[in-house]
């Protein structure tokens, strides 16, 4: 288990957007689905840095309407 400095700045940023739209509907999702929460706040942390990682490469605008809610 890595140290909690180590886990807060990707654990905190899903802990909160799992709690907002449009990231609540795909956490939601993927609970629904059967996977255990902690994967499913793993798998909403990835999804929240690969959305930076896109955007910071591109230079783009974050548009909420092109987020997916489905889980995979």
């Amino acid at each position: 288990r890595r140290p909690v400095s180590a886990q807060a700045p990707v654990g905190g940023a899903a802990e909160e957007a799992r709690r907002r739209a449009p990231f609540q509907a795909y956490y939601e999702n993927l609970l629904a689905k059967g996977m255990r929460a902690e994967m499913a706040r793993l798998t909403l942390a990835r999804k929240l840095a690969t959305i930076v990682w896109k955007l910071w490469r591109t230079g783009t605008e974050f548009r909420a309407a092109e987020i997916n809610s489905v889980a995979p």
